[in-house]
Parts: C-alpha cells; structure tokens; sequence
C-alpha cells in the first residue's frame, strides 16, 4: 500500500490499502463464529493518507517500520473506529471518492491531538 520511496499516494495505492481492510472485515464475517472453540474476533481500522518515513529496526531481528504524523494519525483513526468499521480521513476519502468504486458515510468531525 505504500508507494515506491519519493513518491506521493495515488488514487492506486490507496485504493490497494483500501481493498485490504475490507478484505480483512470480510474474512472476519466469513470466520464459523458458531463454533465454540473460537473467540468472536472483532477489528477496528484507520487510514490515513499522507507522508510517512519508513526503515529497517534492530541488528537481530530487523523489523519493517513506518514512522510519522500519518503513522500516528491512521491509530488515532482505529482508536475511534466502530468495532467492523473502517474509519478514515477526509484526504484518503477524497482519493477514494475519485475512483468512483467506494461508498463512504460521514460519520462526524473530532479534533485530533498530536
């Protein structure tokens, strides 16, 4: 989902990020909740759309990071989200509203605090 290094986010790679989370709800919705030995799992998703730094962490184990104020803004997306909703920004909405495949619902303004 993240563009190629000194790039900016394009309806595509939006779109793709997009495509994800609701893949990810729908596998959710298709999980055999009647069965008992499994717990109901329920998932709560933020995008946001914006620049981002990325690298590589730790000698032993490296990990892929993302870093940034688009970072931080996408988890407090996710923190406000309905459980089963997906919650983004007005920007990454504006991206989805030009490829004229997704639907969204305006579910209010709030202030985010970074």
């Amino acid at each position: 989902g993240l563009p190629t290094c000194g790039t900016k986010a394009t309806s595509e790679s939006v779109t793709n990020i997009a495509h994800l989370a609701l893949e990810m709800l729908g596998q959710l919705n298709n999980l055999d909740h009647e069965n008992e030995s499994m717990c109901e799992v329920k998932l709560r998703i933020g995008l946001a759309t914006g620049p981002v730094s990325v690298g590589m962490i730790g000698m032993k184990i490296p990990k892929y990071c993302v870093f940034g104020e688009t970072v931080n803004l996408a988890t407090a997306m996710e923190e406000r989200s309905q459980a089963m909703r997906i919650l983004i920004t007005k920007y990454t909405r504006n991206f989805l509203a030009d490829t004229g495949i997704f639907e969204t619902l305006f579910r209010g303004q709030f202030k985010i605090v970074s």
